[in-house]
């Protein structure tokens, strides 16, 4: 069960992807560590100051990048909840919060077909697809090579439905409103 809080909490834990896109950044910001210290440490080789800037520039989004894919998922607090993707989020605070849903993924999204997402149904507006999301009970044998590759942004059976139930709980505790 989540604890009363004010801070945005992360709903599921880390799942293995996030542990890669964390390990992509570390990489990352250690290329651009190598790469300054041997552009000042005097190697005898004269690098031109804007190679450096250029491969520093690059490494830096990498990193960036990195850290926002690490970061995505779904977030709650007292304000509400938030689903964050790599370069933006959604809020929807909990008055606009109508409930949870397990739905099938968007037709025509390659990495997420065949699987079901946790969908945040709102009062007003559309509802909000998050990145909450586990393969049906299709083996993964039958899935297509990249699906079977994305399967790792994919959240374990029990964390979703684990995932799922905060998320309920959680709007039934900051709306005192019910099982819908």
């Amino acid at each position: 069960m989540l604890d009363p809080m004010t801070a945005w909490q992360r709903v599921v834990p880390v799942r293995p992807f996030d542990v890669l896109a964390g390990c992509f950044g570390v990489i990352a910001v250690a290329g651009i560590v190598l790469v300054l210290v041997s552009s000042l440490g005097g190697t005898g080789e004269t690098e031109s100051a804007l190679s450096v800037v250029v491969v520093c520039a690059f490494l830096a989004l990498v990193a960036t990048f990195a850290w926002r894919l690490g970061r995505t998922g779904v977030y709650v607090s007292d304000r509400g909840v938030r689903v964050q993707y790599v370069v933006s989020s959604d809020v929807v605070d909990w008055a606009d919060v109508h409930r949870f849903v397990v739905r099938r993924s968007r037709p025509g999204w390659i990495i997420t077909a065949g699987s079901e997402e946790i969908w945040v149904v709102r009062r007003t507006g559309d509802p909000i697809e998050t990145s909450l999301t586990h393969l049906t009970d299709r083996p993964l044998e039958d899935v297509l090579p990249w699906q079977r590759f994305a399967a790792v942004t994919r959240s374990r059976d029990e964390d979703f439905e684990q995932a799922l139930s905060r998320l309920e709980g959680a709007r039934i505790r900051y709306t005192g409103r019910g099982p819908v």
